[in-house]
């Protein structure tokens, strides 16, 4: 189930597609792509996106199980599983 996000969310996620459509990503990654945000504010972003089923978490980092690695869901899947 996804939920609808805030305007300033959608254009992020956009930027991020754009850049990703459907790669693996990390934290780092994001942060390169949303270069005018702050790492905080990076983290709520992803974060923000996870919780709204946006984004999922695809696997934890084997060195450091604090990274994470991300996957965009795609907009049709998104819109689909509102609700």
């Amino acid at each position: 189930m996804t939920k609808p996000i805030a305007k300033w969310l959608q254009g992020r996620y956009s930027l991020l597609l754009k850049e990703l459509g459907d790669k693996e990503f990390n934290f780092d990654i994001a942060k390169k792509i949303l270069k005018k945000d702050q790492s905080k504010i990076v983290s709520i972003i992803l974060s923000e996106l996870r919780k709204a089923g946006w984004i999922e978490i695809t696997k934890f980092d084997p060195s450091d199980s604090r990274k994470r690695y991300y996957k965009l869901n795609n907009l049709e899947e998104v819109y689909r599983r509102m609700d």
